[in-house]
């Protein structure tokens, strides 16, 4: 995960994001590699493209028995509720306006429902008071 945050600190520094990073330790996980990384960085640029507020962003880092759940955070508008289970579905947009000019198609939740369906794991998305968390898990080692 600090890999993600040297990768777009830029982009952080740019629009004034602060990023929080709660992992003290890395875990060993079962999965491909490639793909989990695509899952993160997915959910994590989604939470870069709507954050909102107090701009912030926190990646958190859980352990459910034999799963380590990551934990995505972004300040910012809730979604909608009748378009939580939704926005899994390919090209599928709240705002069609807003996703078209950010020049997104509507593909990212998708691919991560898809890769996450392929390794078995768990993934989902909350609303809270002041914003939203996207999680997925993985198999620990």
């Amino acid at each position: 995960m600090q890999d993600i945050a040297k990768k777009y600190m830029s982009v952080l520094e740019e629009k004034s994001i602060s990023l929080e990073i709660n992992a003290l330790t890395s875990p060993k996980v079962n999965g491909d590699p490639r793909r989990i990384e695509q899952v993160l960085l997915n959910l994590f640029t989604n939470a870069l493209t709507h954050v909102q507020g107090e701009k912030r962003i926190k990646l958190r880092l859980e352990n459910t028995e034999n799963r380590i759940r990551v934990c995505i955070y972004n300040s910012g508008q809730p979604i909608p509720e009748a378009s939580l289970d939704k926005i899994w579905t390919s090209f599928y947009k709240i705002d069609e306006a807003r996703t078209l000019e950010y020049g997104r198609y509507g593909l990212g939740l998708s691919i991560v429902r898809t890769i996450q369906e392929q390794h078995g794991n768990g993934y989902g998305v909350k609303n809270v008071l002041d914003g939203v968390i996207f999680w997925f898990d993985l198999n620990q080692v």
